[in-house]
């Protein structure tokens, strides 16, 4: 089968994960080792067509926001900041389901990123000024003292100045 577009990689990608699960039912058959290499294997593979396909550069977050922007804006005239805050707990609860069963998804966090991008661009701001305070809140964080939580959390120490 040729793949020419990305849901048929996507479709022979799920088939096959599913192949390999099933397979690693019997343990004569296959090794759990060896279905998580063949997955990574596929993953990258995805990830390197997606790469050759995908508008604009993959990397270039402020313009793909702009793109999912105005289609979530047409797609879905009556959203929300509130309704869309109630998707990305939703989606963070998706994460952390897959985070209790050892498993990594990689468009569960790129569901999640793209609910707070669109919280933040129905309230008015862009992605461009979320990533600038993006970029000046690492260099802040740097500057502060941090507590490890009972929870294996982080909280820094608040400045009573």
């Amino acid at each position: 089968m040729k793949i020419e577009t990305i849901d048929q990689l996507c479709d022979v990608y799920e088939s096959t994960k599913d192949k390999l699960i099933a397979e690693a039912s019997n343990p004569a058959s296959i090794g759990v080792a060896e279905i998580q290499n063949a997955l990574r294997d596929m993953r990258d593979l995805a990830v390197e067509e997606i790469k050759r396909n995908t508008y604009p550069d993959h990397t270039d977050i402020i313009a793909l926001e702009k793109v999912r922007f105005n289609w979530s804006l047409e797609t879905f005239p009556e959203a929300t900041p509130q309704g869309s805050l109630a998707k990305a707990k939703e989606e963070l609860q998706e994460i952390l389901a897959e985070i209790s069963k050892g498993r990594r998804d990689p468009e569960e966090y790129a569901d999640a990123i793209m609910c707070i991008f669109d919280i933040a661009g129905r309230m008015g701001i862009n992605a461009s000024v979320v990533m600038l305070y993006y970029a000046n809140k690492i260099q802040k964080n740097k500057q502060r003292t941090w507590i490890k939580n009972p929870d294996n959390s982080y909280s820094h120490i608040k400045d009573n100045s």
